[in-house]
């Protein structure tokens, strides 16, 4: 897979597919959530104890020209769309990988919607520590394994991705304190993993 190609499939997904993210992703987990905890998790990182909190003021203190809600939204969804596009190219299936993306951008059935929540809810966290090199090593042949390993083919695509989000495109001339980096990039590999537990739920590779 060559960089332009990538990169020309994770652009094409993303100008198909960003705008109404929220409504085409599957229910099973709550992004919004995730997004809206990002000031709280980024003071944690900067305090060290909830305890502590006042020593610090509004979260505009760490980066007064950045909406971190808005970032992190920004984030999980350009980053989700970017491994959508970098697993279509990245597995091994015959279909075309726009075509493919445009089948992992549908909305989910019934049945793929509980498949989605149960990942969601009983992997996430073991895939999470796995990739941060915590944990016990996954078997590759489980939901958790797959995952990951998907996961990790499809970064190169979130790292296109991210280009469109402002506070990470190259021209930017915001300067991200490092909490700040760190809790959107967490942002962004959460994205990553349900977007190849949306690959796994699709292809019905992942054992029940």
């Amino acid at each position: 897979m060559s960089g332009s190609t990538l990169r020309n499939v994770v652009e094409h997904a993303l100008t198909r597919h960003l705008d109404g993210f929220g409504e085409w992703f599957p229910d099973g987990f709550d992004w919004q959530q995730l997004c809206n905890d990002a000031p709280e998790m980024v003071r944690r990182l900067v305090v060290g104890d909830l305890e502590e909190e006042d020593a610090l003021g509004e979260e505009g203190d760490l980066a007064p020209e950045l909406d971190l809600v808005e970032s992190a939204e920004q984030t999980f969804a350009a980053a989700y769309v970017g491994a959508l596009a970098a697993i279509a190219l990245a597995v091994e299936d015959e279909r075309d990988p726009d075509l493919l993306v445009e089948r992992l951008a549908a909305p989910v059935s019934d049945a793929e919607e509980a498949r989605f929540t149960e990942l969601a809810a009983e992997s996430l966290g073991v895939v999470e520590r796995s990739l941060a090199g915590q944990g016990h090593a996954l078997d590759e042949e489980s939901a958790e394994g797959l995952a990951a390993t998907l996961t990790d083919a499809a970064w190169p695509g979130v790292d296109v991705a991210l280009e469109r989000v402002p506070v990470f495109d190259p021209e930017s001339e915001i300067e991200l304190p490092p909490a700040v980096r760190q809790v959107l990039g967490g942002v962004a590999r959460v994205a990553a993993i349900l977007a190849a537990f949306r690959w796994l739920v699709l292809s019905d590779a992942s054992p029940s």
